[in-house]
């Protein structure tokens, strides 16, 4: 997730290759934790700063043995302005996949240090996923990613782009067979469960992080966001939550931190769970279990539409 300095975790994190200062250098390799290292959310970066040498130049930066376990190649979007792009013509689609594999073969024919490079192909249909997930696997490609934050961000896309999601999953597992595949930009409490039963082998995400500065939002065990200056009560087992002596309510709403804390504390519990899972079965058995205790609708859609899709696309 994110990397919060003050925090002072171990939690594996991400950090941009646009975010490369001395300082940040410094606190990278002062970290305990596993980090990966992103390309960067190419709507928020002027692209003369965003090309093949700046982004691999400033990760090996950052780089340190034995922590980083991989740099996302850089992702070439479609459209810079049009986040449906399945409804991008094929060609602008096929023209900016094959730039993708390219800048990836790019970067791991370049490296100068020994970590994987995930090579992030912007498909966005189920024959793009097979068809360009077995090509880079094929050219020699051993990790792969794909970044899923514009779909899920913008409500307008949400329903499309969560079964956009969905689909790139299970298509690139089948493919992919048991080469690592990350999911960037997705870090939902319902979500993360279901994308790790569909194929995904790592995700990383800002929701905890973002959430709890920018928005001052605490989540609850069961997975629902509230604002802390609407909370009356409050009830959590977390091990920020269970370890915290006094006022808790005001505590989240005098200090931003401590909702960070807090809900890095919760996604941290429910990637322990899923990890502890020993197969895709117990796993399965894990979501359902959750479904039935939080009595999410949401939730239940979600799962319902997951195992929906996954039958269908595996006949």
């Amino acid at each position: 997730m994110t990397f919060v300095p003050q925090l002072n975790l171990t939690v594996p994190i991400v950090m941009g290759y646009e975010k490369c200062t001395p300082k940040n250098i410094e606190l990278i390799k002062a970290y305990e934790g596993l980090q990966f290292i992103h390309s960067g959310n190419w709507w928020n970066i002027d692209p003369k700063k965003r090309t093949l040498e700046i982004v691999l130049e400033n990760q090996e930066k950052f780089y340190v043995p034995g922590k980083t376990v991989g740099f996302m190649s850089l992702n070439t979007p479609a459209s810079l302005t049009n986040y449906e792009y399945w409804n991008i013509p094929e060609a602008e689609r096929r023209k900016a996949i094959q730039q993708c594999l390219e800048n990836a073969t790019w970067a791991l024919q370049h490296r100068k240090v020994k970590t994987p490079i995930y090579c992030s192909l912007e498909v966005s249909t189920i024959d793009e996923t097979q068809y360009w997930f077995r090509k880079a696997r094929d050219e020699g490609h051993e990790c792969f990613c794909r970044g899923v934050a514009e779909f899920l961000g913008n409500p307008k896309l949400r329903k499309k782009g969560t079964q956009t999601v969905f689909e790139i999953t299970v298509i690139a597992r089948k493919v992919l067979e048991d080469s690592p595949f990350h999911v960037s930009g997705l870090s939902s409490l319902y979500l993360l469960p279901i994308i790790a039963y569909l194929g995904a082998t790592s995700v990383d995400g800002s929701t905890p992080v973002t959430s709890a500065l920018g928005r001052g939002t605490v989540y609850t065990p069961d997975g629902k966001g509230l604002q802390c200056r609407n909370l009356t009560e409050w009830e959590c087992s977390c091990e920020f939550c269970r370890n915290f002596k006094g006022d808790i309510i005001k505590e989240f709403n005098d200090n931003r931190l401590a909702r960070v804390h807090h809900n890095v504390a919760l996604w941290q519990e429910k990637v322990k769970n899923i990890n502890g899972c020993q197969d895709k079965g117990e796993l399965k058995q894990l979501i359902e279990n959750e479904v039935s205790r939080t009595q999410s609708k949401y939730y239940q859609k979600l799962w319902n539409q997951a195992l929906e899709l996954e039958s269908d696309l595996l006949k």
